[in-house]
């Protein structure tokens, strides 16, 4: 199963809302429909920000192995800053970012998947 979406609970884990990832994204379509998990930061430009690594599109005609990116959003949800971490970086075998977390600073760390 894969899920292209972002869902929220509260603490006692009940449902407060879904973002549908499916068509968002560059550099295709759906590069931001496999998201794996979600980090928060407070940003003093943009307020709380989210990252959001994805595995890569699965759209029909899309190359899986080089549309994984990791996305930035503002607190509506809206993307604001995108790495294309797979396109820059596959023949390197890093090429599914599967985790993503801000430092303390505002620094990014990605984590990735490649098979090798």
């Amino acid at each position: 199963l894969c899920y292209k979406r972002l869902v929220y609970l509260d603490a006692s884990g009940s449902f407060l809302w879904s973002v549908d990832m499916s068509k968002g994204g560059s550099p295709a379509a759906g590069s931001n429909s496999l998201p794996c998990n979600v980090h928060f930061m407070d940003d003093a430009k943009h307020g709380i920000v989210s990252v959001v690594p994805t595995l890569g599109s699965q759209m029909s005609g899309e190359n899986f192995t080089t549309s994984g990116v990791v996305g930035i959003y503002d607190k509506a949800n809206t993307l604001i800053s995108e790495l294309q971490v797979a396109e820059k970086l596959w023949q390197l075998g890093f090429q599914h970012p599967h985790d993503a977390m801000f430092l303390p600073n505002g620094d990014l760390v990605v984590c990735t998947w490649g098979a090798g």
